[in-house]
């Protein structure tokens, strides 16, 4: 058995990649020990998170403190949910303990996405339920909050012409309404672009 779970490592690591949710693994010391490719972006970026010198760091320093303490916790068996806020944004994290033991073992942390659904998911989305390229900008710019009025200003479109794409999104899709349309999208599978 022992053979398969050294063998599997790299399978594992390339399903973490697929995921469109940043996944860091670190001890309780807040040591990094793996990183998929979408908490490698945001992790580049160091707008709320970084590594520095190997270490998992919030960037701002209450939530730095309030992540150490959380990484603690999960190390002990408890599961947390923090909120980093830097720059006027935020970034939800979950902290969940991979040791059942809570002896100090593995932590996972879930960053939170910075949309409720990425844009591939909305290609194929839009793909499979016979959604037209225009039709999938504005449920693009509805999932990113913009209203019909702002949509139609932003993309230099009549909003009479929106209205028109946001029927023919709910007879598609069959949903009632703009909240529904919206609900839709954040349920589907987070899938990353194979280029990232």
């Amino acid at each position: 058995m022992q053979d398969t779970a050294v063998n599997s490592a790299p399978i594992l690591k390339s399903v973490l990649d697929q995921l469109d949710y940043g996944i860091v693994l670190c001890d309780a010391d807040m040591r990094l020990q793996h990183a998929n490719r979408a908490a490698q972006r945001e992790l580049a970026l160091e707008r709320h998170v970084a590594v520095r010198g190997g270490v998992v760091r919030a960037i701002a320093g209450a939530c730095d403190r309030a992540l150490r303490l959380a990484v603690r916790n999960a190390a002990r068996g408890r599961r947390g949910l923090i909120r980093l806020e830097a720059a006027g944004a935020s970034l939800g994290v979950a902290v969940v303990p991979l040791d059942s033991g809570g002896d100090g073992g593995a932590v996972m942390l879930v960053l939170g996405r910075s949309r409720p659904c990425e844009s591939l998911s909305i290609d194929l989305f839009a793909r499979q339920a016979g959604i037209t390229a225009a039709e999938a900008s504005v449920l693009r710019s509805l999932c990113d909050g913009l209203s019909p009025q702002e949509i139609s200003e932003a993309c230099g479109i009549a909003i009479c012409t929106v209205r028109t794409h946001i029927s023919a999104l709910r007879q598609k899709t069959g949903v009632r309404n703009i909240s529904g349309l919206v609900r839709l999208t954040t349920v589907l599978p987070p899938v990353v672009p194979v280029l990232c």
